[in-house]
């Protein structure tokens, strides 16, 4: 796979199941023919002359290290993240004039996979620290509006889109991560 067929199937993707599906399948002559860090460093390969940015270390095969590691390209918007990728940002819930609602003190967006907010995703958030940036949140569903949120700290999660004059977050889902935004 190559260019846009390669990032159509795994932008945004766990490196882990790229890794198992090559371990498992690849190469047809002979799975076992080679080890799995030539299969590692295989895929580093691939992945480079796909357009995938070099990690911080070196890529090992060990877990917990393959589960963390996320398939995103290089460059795209703020934070390397493109348009109209789904991601995930932390931020304080604002209801504005004419029904609008946006994050303020929002973190930098960070591709997902998944549209909704689970329990395990909002503890994490938790953690994140607040930001500087501020995101208009469209599409806002009457499943995604409480009033109650307002003023909280919140995960939001969405499709992005940036240009130089707007933030705008497609929105997909939403969950509390602290009641207020200090």
């Amino acid at each position: 796979m190559r260019d846009d067929a390669f990032w159509q199937r795994w932008d945004n993707d766990s490196f882990d199941k790229l890794f198992t599906k090559v371990r498992d399948t690849m190469p047809q002559q002979g799975v076992d023919s080679l080890s799995d860090t030539q299969k590692a460093d295989a895929l580093a390969y691939v992945l480079a002359k796909n357009g995938a940015p070099a990690g911080p270390k070196e890529l090992g095969i060990e877990l917990p290290d393959l589960e963390v590691i996320t398939i995103v390209r290089k460059g795209g918007g703020t934070g390397g993240v493109a348009n109209f990728n789904l991601v995930s940002v932390v931020g304080c819930l604002s209801a504005g004039a004419n029904g609008s609602w946006s994050l303020t003190q929002a973190s930098n967006p960070t591709t997902t996979r998944e549209e909704a907010v689970d329990a395990a995703a909002a503890k994490r958030a938790a953690g994140v620290a607040p930001g500087n940036q501020t995101f208009q949140l469209v599409s806002v569903l009457p499943a995604h509006r409480s009033e109650t949120q307002v003023g909280q700290r919140v995960e939001a999660r969405g499709l992005l889109y940036k240009s130089p004059t707007e933030s705008l977050l497609n929105l997909t889902g939403i969950k509390t991560v602290a009641p207020s935004c200090q």
